[in-house]
């Protein structure tokens, strides 16, 4: 697929685009143009979510859109669960407030728990769903190949119930997670789910952007 086509697709109405995005083919350049473009042109109230998995991630995007006047809200995938359930901690029997320091001998509820609670939140009250793609009807999702599947939960619900678009980028041979693939999303899976799948190719001649 020739860049043009790629980038056809990621501006598409479709609303899952999985692209396959190998080192070297200027991904995150993609992504950020994709935000900045679609980030300039939302209703008020709007904005374009990006999730990745680490901090520096997070950091790095906002350092690549800073000073384009784009709506976006760029975090971790840990941190918008946190966010998600904490307003309503109380009511599902968490820790309150979730992700604050707390006190010698505290209950905190581990990171591992933060999406499958967010999945069963999302499940049990679809209008939270409807309100997040209100907020963010545009996800862009980094390195999803490194994603639990838990967390791809979450965002398979924020798009099936809130019709939001979600565009997945990732490359399966750069898992971390290589050799413990036990409850992490499979790339066969995010195939098989999306709309239309896309590949970044490095060797395109319209590929000589910024990586």
């Amino acid at each position: 697929m020739t860049l043009a086509a790629a980038r056809t697709a990621l501006r598409s109405s479709h609303r899952n685009v999985l692209v396959e995005a190998p080192a070297g083919c200027g991904k995150t350049y993609e992504a950020a143009d994709l935000a900045v473009e679609l980030g300039t042109e939302l209703a008020d109230g709007a904005n374009i979510l990006v999730l990745a998995h680490t901090n520096a991630a997070v950091q790095e995007f906002l350092r690549r859109i800073r000073n384009t006047g784009a709506r976006v809200r760029a975090t971790t995938v840990d941190a918008f669960c946190l966010d998600l359930l904490e307003p309503y901690a109380t009511r599902l029997g968490l820790p309150n407030p979730l992700h604050r320091n707390v006190g010698v001998g505290a209950t905190r509820i581990p990171f591992s728990e933060l999406a499958p609670r967010a999945t069963d939140l999302l499940s049990r009250c679809p209008a939270i769903a409807g309100m997040l793609a209100f907020r963010f009807p545009f996800v862009i999702l980094d390195e999803h190949q490194d994603t639990s599947l838990p967390q791809h939960n979450v965002i398979k619900l924020f798009r099936h119930l809130g019709q939001c678009r979600v565009r997945l980028f990732g490359d399966p041979m750069q898992a971390i997670y290589e050799g413990h693939s036990a409850g992490m999303v499979s790339w066969d899976q995010l195939s098989a789910e999306a709309d239309i799948v896309v590949a970044l190719d490095p060797h395109d001649d319209g590929a000589n952007t910024p990586t």
